[in-house]
């Protein structure tokens, strides 16, 4: 996923914007509604476009490591959200794809 330079906190990508500033994910203008942890990672994911991001780094950048959660659970929900969102599937992935290795981790392309 190539993403267009970073403007006044505003990373974009095709049809997409997503306004790390306010929040917000728009499309075409259009609001749409992703926050909390996919909106996460979705910005990790744009900031490291074209890069593996590991399972691990996502982990540390959303969930500190004093916090007790269903790690694979919560990630797995994240990224389906986002996928969603963007109109993505894993099956035929356009934005984001899960590699599958002995460091599983997520690249937006």
């Amino acid at each position: 996923m190539a993403t267009q330079p970073v403007v006044r906190g505003k990373l974009r990508f095709d049809d997409f914007e997503l306004d790390v500033r306010a929040g917000q994910l728009r499309r075409r203008g259009v609001r749409l509604r992703l926050s909390g942890q996919p909106f996460q990672v979705l910005e990790i994911l744009l900031e490291r476009a074209g890069d593996v991001v590991t399972r691990e780094e996502l982990r540390r950048c959303i969930w500190p490591a004093d916090t007790f959660v269903d790690f694979d659970h919560s990630l797995h929900n994240a990224i389906a959200r986002v996928r969603e969102v963007l109109g993505d599937s894993a099956e035929n992935p356009r934005y984001i794809e899960t590699l599958l290795a002995e460091a599983t981790g997520t690249s937006a392309r």
